[in-house]
Protein backbone atom coordinates (compact mmCIF):
# COMPACT_ATOMS: atom_id res chain seq x y z
CA UNK A 1 0.00 0.00 0.00
CA UNK A 2 2.75 2.28 0.74
CA UNK A 3 4.42 1.91 -2.25
CA UNK A 4 1.34 2.24 -4.30
CA UNK A 5 0.79 5.70 -2.43
CA UNK A 6 4.62 6.76 -3.17
CA UNK A 7 3.87 5.50 -6.92
CA UNK A 8 1.09 8.01 -7.64
CA UNK A 9 2.61 11.08 -5.14
CA UNK A 10 5.75 10.58 -7.58
CA UNK A 11 3.72 10.40 -10.57
CA UNK A 12 1.67 13.39 -9.54
CA UNK A 13 4.89 15.17 -9.27
CA UNK A 14 6.54 15.17 -12.48
CA UNK A 15 3.05 15.97 -13.99
CA UNK A 16 3.08 18.74 -11.50
CA UNK A 17 6.60 19.70 -12.56
CA UNK A 18 6.76 18.72 -16.36
CA UNK A 19 3.09 20.39 -17.17
CA UNK A 20 2.06 17.13 -19.40
CA UNK A 21 2.36 13.81 -21.03
CA UNK A 22 6.56 13.13 -21.54
CA UNK A 23 7.77 11.97 -24.64
CA UNK A 24 11.46 11.06 -25.19
CA UNK A 25 12.53 14.95 -25.84
CA UNK A 26 10.23 16.65 -23.20
CA UNK A 27 6.63 17.43 -22.24
CA UNK A 28 3.81 17.84 -24.82
CA UNK A 29 1.66 21.02 -24.14
CA UNK A 30 -1.16 20.58 -26.59
CA UNK A 31 -2.45 19.32 -30.02
CA UNK A 32 -4.26 21.97 -31.67
CA UNK A 33 -5.56 22.29 -35.57
CA UNK A 34 -4.69 25.46 -36.95
CA UNK A 35 -6.74 27.11 -39.39
CA UNK A 36 -3.84 29.12 -41.42
CA UNK A 37 -1.54 27.39 -43.55
CA UNK A 38 0.78 27.02 -40.90
CA UNK A 39 3.17 28.87 -41.93
CA UNK A 40 4.61 26.51 -44.90
CA UNK A 41 2.44 26.32 -47.89
CA UNK A 42 -1.03 25.02 -48.59
CA UNK A 43 -2.69 22.31 -46.60
CA UNK A 44 -3.61 19.56 -49.46
CA UNK A 45 -7.04 18.89 -50.02
CA UNK A 46 -8.76 16.43 -47.80
CA UNK A 47 -5.67 17.41 -44.22
CA UNK A 48 -5.98 19.51 -41.87
CA UNK A 49 -2.73 21.70 -40.28
CA UNK A 50 -2.08 20.63 -36.85
CA UNK A 51 0.61 21.77 -33.98
CA UNK A 52 1.86 19.56 -31.86
CA UNK A 53 3.17 22.36 -29.43
CA UNK A 54 6.27 20.67 -27.08
CA UNK A 55 8.42 22.24 -24.31
CA UNK A 56 11.99 20.58 -24.77
CA UNK A 57 14.36 19.73 -21.97
CA UNK A 58 17.63 21.06 -21.65
CA UNK A 59 20.19 20.20 -23.31
CA UNK A 60 18.09 18.54 -26.05
CA UNK A 61 17.56 19.38 -29.57
CA UNK A 62 14.28 18.63 -32.29
CA UNK A 63 14.55 17.88 -35.71
CA UNK A 64 11.46 17.35 -38.57
CA UNK A 65 12.93 14.16 -38.74
CA UNK A 66 13.14 12.66 -35.29
CA UNK A 67 8.95 12.34 -35.12
CA UNK A 68 5.95 11.43 -37.18
CA UNK A 69 2.88 11.61 -35.87
CA UNK A 70 0.42 8.20 -35.69
CA UNK A 71 -3.08 9.16 -36.45
CA UNK A 72 -5.84 6.63 -34.84
CA UNK A 73 -7.92 4.85 -36.84
CA UNK A 74 -4.72 5.20 -39.74
CA UNK A 75 -1.59 2.60 -39.98
CA UNK A 76 0.05 5.68 -41.73
CA UNK A 77 2.30 8.22 -40.02
CA UNK A 78 2.51 12.21 -41.01
CA UNK A 79 5.71 13.16 -41.32
CA UNK A 80 6.82 16.60 -39.16
CA UNK A 81 6.70 19.40 -41.94
CA UNK A 82 8.34 22.26 -39.73
CA UNK A 83 9.65 23.62 -36.37
CA UNK A 84 8.33 27.15 -34.96
CA UNK A 85 10.37 27.91 -31.78
CA UNK A 86 9.51 30.60 -29.68
CA UNK A 87 11.05 34.18 -30.48
CA UNK A 88 12.08 32.55 -33.81
CA UNK A 89 10.83 34.32 -37.23
CA UNK A 90 10.45 31.66 -39.19
CA UNK A 91 9.93 27.78 -39.66
CA UNK A 92 12.72 25.89 -38.79
CA UNK A 93 14.20 22.51 -39.99
CA UNK A 94 15.81 21.75 -36.41
CA UNK A 95 15.92 23.40 -33.15
CA UNK A 96 19.27 23.62 -31.14
CA UNK A 97 19.73 22.42 -27.92
CA UNK A 98 19.68 24.89 -25.42
CA UNK A 99 21.81 24.15 -22.56
CA UNK A 100 20.15 26.38 -19.89
CA UNK A 101 16.46 26.52 -20.83
CA UNK A 102 13.25 24.72 -21.81
CA UNK A 103 12.41 25.71 -24.91
CA UNK A 104 8.90 25.59 -26.53
CA UNK A 105 8.23 24.47 -29.92
CA UNK A 106 5.80 23.80 -32.47
CA UNK A 107 5.95 20.70 -34.60
CA UNK A 108 3.99 20.99 -37.64
CA UNK A 109 1.92 18.03 -39.75
CA UNK A 110 -0.87 17.84 -42.12
CA UNK A 111 -2.97 15.38 -41.05
CA UNK A 112 -6.23 13.83 -42.48
CA UNK A 113 -9.56 15.98 -41.51
CA UNK A 114 -11.54 13.58 -39.92
CA UNK A 115 -8.40 12.76 -37.63
CA UNK A 116 -9.38 13.26 -33.83
CA UNK A 117 -6.46 12.18 -32.10
CA UNK A 118 -3.15 10.30 -32.33
CA UNK A 119 0.57 9.73 -30.71
CA UNK A 120 3.72 10.76 -31.72
CA UNK A 121 6.69 8.12 -32.92
CA UNK A 122 9.95 8.68 -32.94
CA UNK A 123 11.61 7.55 -36.21
CA UNK A 124 15.47 7.40 -35.24
CA UNK A 125 17.42 4.63 -34.63
CA UNK A 126 14.88 2.36 -35.64
CA UNK A 127 12.92 2.04 -32.07
CA UNK A 128 9.42 2.90 -32.60
CA UNK A 129 8.83 3.97 -29.63
CA UNK A 130 5.78 6.60 -29.61
CA UNK A 131 3.63 7.91 -26.81
CA UNK A 132 0.08 7.57 -25.52
CA UNK A 133 -2.45 8.47 -27.87
CA UNK A 134 -4.08 12.06 -27.32
CA UNK A 135 -6.34 14.41 -28.74
CA UNK A 136 -6.69 17.37 -30.85
CA UNK A 137 -8.46 20.56 -30.22
CA UNK A 138 -9.56 22.76 -32.30
CA UNK A 139 -8.58 26.71 -32.24
CA UNK A 140 -9.96 29.61 -32.93
CA UNK A 141 -8.44 31.40 -36.02
CA UNK A 142 -5.28 33.09 -35.83
CA UNK A 143 -2.13 32.90 -36.69
CA UNK A 144 -0.01 30.35 -35.18
CA UNK A 145 2.85 31.85 -32.73
CA UNK A 146 4.05 29.35 -29.56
Amino acid sequence: MLKQILTLLFGLMIFVCFGGPRFRTGTMLSAVFENSKCGIHDVPKGFRCLTVTVKLDCGRSLGVRDYALSVSGSDLEFPCIGLFASGASHIQQQIPASPKERQKVMMIFHVPENAVKGRLVFKLFGTGWSMKEFPFEERTPKEIHP
